[in-house]
């Protein structure tokens, strides 16, 4: 079976890790063996997490075998024998298990290094070293981890080259003397453009963009720069036609001798609004005052003159009309308009990639090094391209068991690529668990992906083949996972106080129904349906001191002033009064 804990801070994850690991190295029956640790593969995302587990697991089971009662020991006689504590037939399995301590610790010891509790850079590199040749690596290399330092050099040799006339350099030269004029026409320093590149290069890198940056990189500078010139070309006619039709309706009111002020409000009106849409304001936003006078006739005051009223009378059919079109363009080529606005300043960016990464790759390969980021990409080569990696045909073999902690921070290509694995695994019928907490998603920087345990854990499988490509490999992989999933909670919070925990189950239940509209991933991962909730253990403290601070933003970036009714620096409207802390909490 395939298990996934889901577990909030404080609830015995590593406990549960722990107990899961020496039950499996420790198993009585027929496949019982001092070595058979050598068949479990443990991971998580850290070195100082995977030390911890390491020494975690050695002390527990050193305890064991030294005859130190433990609740650990409890559980695990009670799990494994099915006795239950307190009877003849518990003691002796509690015996029997303290002496297959003692032989696996020793094992341990003596084979230390198939102790496979690591890091999954780490087990991934392993791999990788295993299988040079067919992953096009250098037989001996070096793992580069600074991105910075080796993008900062990419970008000098990048721009050193520029001027070249051949091929696409002289394409790239173009593009980058184009950039600098645009960038100096916005009043930037032209200094600032190889910093710009160097974070925009950081892309290369990523796990969570590596199928968009493949993708780009198909596309020559010359055909990126066609497809800017197209993006550019239909965000002017869009604003053009705007401004056409606003000063259609400016020339028609300035034609009868009228202002902006001959309207009701000014300035602020109809009248102001056809004026600025007419000056170059195609993003000018009409508000109520100006829907108001199309749609109930409010075009003046009761107080304006008799001629300007008959003046206005005679244009309104006109004027709505222009007002209407200039709705209906919006409506229509607005929103595209303003994802190509967003699109187009990075495009000359993208355009220098496909040579950045070439400077790259070159500056790497001269001195025999590797990106670590390269590891995952090349294996996912195979993994996604085979139905069966040779990759893992001796790992398939040596590892029947895979332990992953702190899922939520698995990227969706390191996940593929331990899934030929697990689908492996559970073909023989053996356990496999994952352990995570959606709420404490922290490497989305490094394309880890919290939905991955959410869809997991609710067994949404059609949601995470999705993710992957449902025609691909790795979603033909997730498919055989239907039928041996089994969602499991750690429910007891054994940090925190009793007030701790209600305080953060309400806090976050409401936020999840707040919010769920407008965004739906907090609705799943709060959402007492995917038990993410917590509950007090019973030996609890029952006072705790709990106290919220709203902190203002500094004077010099506060924004122009707010409706009384929203304070600034408030989060969901008025500011409350201080909280208090209860004294019976």
């Amino acid at each position: 079976m395939f298990t996934i804990y889901a577990s909030s801070a404080g609830s015995g994850k590593t406990y549960t890790l722990t107990k899961e690991y020496l039950k499996l190295a420790l198993r009585p029956g027929p496949t019982a063996s001092d070595t058979y640790f050598r068949h479990i593969l443990a991971i998580t995302f850290t070195n100082a997490a995977a030390n911890e587990m390491k020494t975690r697991i050695l002390d527990r089971l050193e305890g064991i075998a030294a005859g130190q009662d433990s609740p650990l020991l409890t559980d695990m006689v009670q799990e494994l024998s099915g006795h239950r504590s307190g009877t003849d037939a518990f003691t002796i399995a509690k015996n029997e298990l303290r002496s297959r301590a003692r032989a696996v610790f020793r094992s341990i010891l003596h084979n230390y290094s198939d102790f496979a509790v690591t890091t999954i850079d780490s087990f991934t590199q392993r791999v990788v070293m295993a299988f040079t040749d067919e992953l096009g690596l250098p037989y001996s290399f070096e793992v580069e981890m600074d991105t910075d330092a080796v993008l900062a050099v990419a970008v000098d040799n990048l721009i050193e080259k520029a001027g070249a006339d051949e091929g696409d350099m002289a394409q790239i030269t173009d593009i980058l003397s184009q950039y600098y004029r645009e960038t100096a026409a916005e009043g930037k320093s032209w200094n600032e453009i190889p910093k710009l590149l160097q974070t925009f290069g950081k892309n290369l890198t990523s796990d969570q963009l590596y199928e968009a940056v493949a993708a780009v990189q198909e596309l020559t500078p010359g055909a990126i720069r066609a497809i800017r010139e197209q993006l550019k070309g239909y965000g002017d006619d869009f604003e053009n036609q705007v401004i056409a039709a606003g000063q259609l309706a400016w020339a028609q009111i300035t034609g009868a001798g009228l202002t902006d002020e001959s309207f009701a409000f000014g300035g602020a009106g109809i009248g102001g609004f056809f004026r600025k849409v007419a000056e170059g304001g195609w993003d000018k936003d009409p508000g109520k005052r100006c829907t108001d006078a199309v749609e109930n006739g409010a075009w003046y005051t009761k107080k304006a003159p008799r001629d300007i009223q008959n003046t206005i009378d005679a244009l309104a059919d006109s004027l709505t009309d222009c007002f209407n079109q200039i709705i209906t363009i919006r409506e229509t080529h607005g929103r595209q308009a303003a994802l190509f606005a967003k699109i187009l300043p990075n495009l000359q960016k993208l355009a220098l990639l496909k040579q950045l990464r070439i400077e790259f790759d070159d500056l790497l390969r001269k001195d025999g090094r590797v990106h670590i980021s390269e590891f995952n990409k090349k294996i996912l080569h195979i993994v996604a391209s085979e139905p069966v990696p040779f990759l893992y045909e001796r790992l398939g073999t040596k590892y029947f068991h895979i332990l992953v902690d702190e899922f939520q921070d698995t990227s969706r290509l390191q996940f593929a690529n331990l899934m030929p694995l697990i689908e492996n695994s559970l073909a023989g019928e053996n356990l496999n668990l994952a352990v995570g907490d959606g709420k404490q998603a922290i490497y989305r920087f490094r394309g880890g992906d919290m939905d991955q345990i959410v869809a997991l854990h609710g067994g949404n499988l059609g949601a995470l083949q999705t993710m992957h490509g449902p025609n691909s490999y790795t979603a033909e992989r997730i498919g055989s996972l239907v039928g041996k999933i089994t969602g499991q909670r750690l429910a007891t919070n054994y940090r925190s106080a009793k007030p701790i925990v209600a305080f953060n189950n309400e806090f976050f239940q409401f936020v999840a129904r707040r919010f769920e509209f407008q965004h739906p991933k907090i609705a799943d991962v709060f959402d007492p349906e995917q038990a993410f909730q917590q509950e007090p253990a019973p030996h609890a403290r029952p006072d705790a001191h709990i106290q919220i601070d709203f902190l203002e933003k500094p004077a010099a970036a506060a924004k122009p002033a707010t409706a009384p009714d929203q304070a600034p620096g408030t989060l969901f409207g008025p500011r409350p009064d201080p909280v208090r802390p209860d004294p019976a909490r």
